[in-house]
């Protein structure tokens, strides 16, 4: 499995994002996150990307799921985030790093 996410937006703008490989991470992680994923409801479809309306100082959020040969992506921000999914943003977030604006987190391997 490997997620990719990005943060961008807020009050300052900010973009953040990261790649994550789960096959490098130690087991204990790997459990962690494989647990968030499955509890987020993305792996089933269990949510649509969505966004508010006039979203200006809120942050957006997207996930890919590279899982078994399948892409899952999900985008939304921080009114209309579903409340499975917080936990694995708020992981994802702690594993983040700055990004430029036009720069997007490590794609996985082909």
């Amino acid at each position: 499995m490997h997620v990719t996410f990005r943060q961008s937006g807020g009050f300052a703008g900010l973009v953040r994002g990261c790649g994550i490989d789960a096959a490098a991470l130690d087991p204990d992680e790997r459990a962690r996150l494989q647990s968030l994923v499955a509890a987020s409801g993305l792996v089933a479809g269990s949510h649509a990307t969505t966004a508010a309306a006039a979203a200006r100082d809120l942050r957006h959020y997207e996930i890919t799921i590279d899982l078994d040969g399948r892409r899952l992506s999900f985008s939304g921000d921080d009114r209309t985030l579903p409340a499975p999914i917080i936990p694995l943003i708020d992981w994802l977030r702690e594993r983040s790093r700055p990004l430029r604006p036009d720069e997007l987190p490590a794609d996985p391997p082909a």
